[in-house]
């Protein structure tokens, strides 16, 4: 086995050095970083593969990630933040920002609503779990609101900034996920 260390790597200035190919280097761009083992070597081809098939379905990676950290206070119900990240200072206004969190929030503390999701509990106890496959249960409306709500923040507020969200679902709901919007390439 070749000793992968001694190559030379991709220099800070994008320089093209080592065993990475012009395609490979073009495909990354930023993305790269001096590698200096031969697991992180793999790790880099593995990513030239998921942008490769990124750039295959269209779509270009994204430019830019910002988090909205979940607020953890000691309970259980899952709430982000309000404040506006730094890097999304100059997108959009902050309270407007604010108001939109705060509105989500509210709507997730209404899904871990005790009282509605115990009724739900008793009522598919009592029905032999027909109830919720007939009527729904609270916390899958209020889930169903949220994402609306998430939509709609994401078309008004984000997408005029060329910004998109990730499905927080993707994340655990540990944070909202604001990327670059991902630009359609024309072939």
């Amino acid at each position: 086995m070749a000793d992968v260390t001694a190559s030379p790597q991709l220099s800070a200035a994008g320089n093209r050095v080592g065993n990475i190919s012009d395609t490979e280097q073009v495909l990354l761009g930023p993305y790269l970083q001096p590698q200096t083992s031969a697991s992180t070597i793999v790790d880099m081809k593995a990513g030239v593969e998921s942008i490769q098939m990124n750039l295959e379905s269209g779509r270009a990676p994204p430019e830019m990630q910002v988090r909205i950290s979940r607020v953890w206070n000691g309970e259980e119900i899952c709430q982000f933040s309000t404040a506006l990240p730094s890097q999304l200072q100059d997108f959009m206004d902050a309270a407007v920002f604010g108001r939109s969190m705060s509105d989500i929030n509210m709507t997730l503390c209404d899904a871990a609503s005790p009282w509605p999701n115990l009724l739900d509990n008793v009522l598919a106890a009592l029905t032999f779990q027909l109830s919720p496959c007939i009527l729904g249960t609270h916390y899958r409306r209020c889930m169903k609101r949220f994402y609306v709500q998430l939509d709609a923040m994401e078309k008004s507020l984000f997408a005029p900034a060329r910004l998109h969200i990730t499905p927080p679902s993707r994340t655990a709901f540990l944070f909202l996920a604001v990327q670059a919007h991902d630009i359609q390439l024309a072939y």
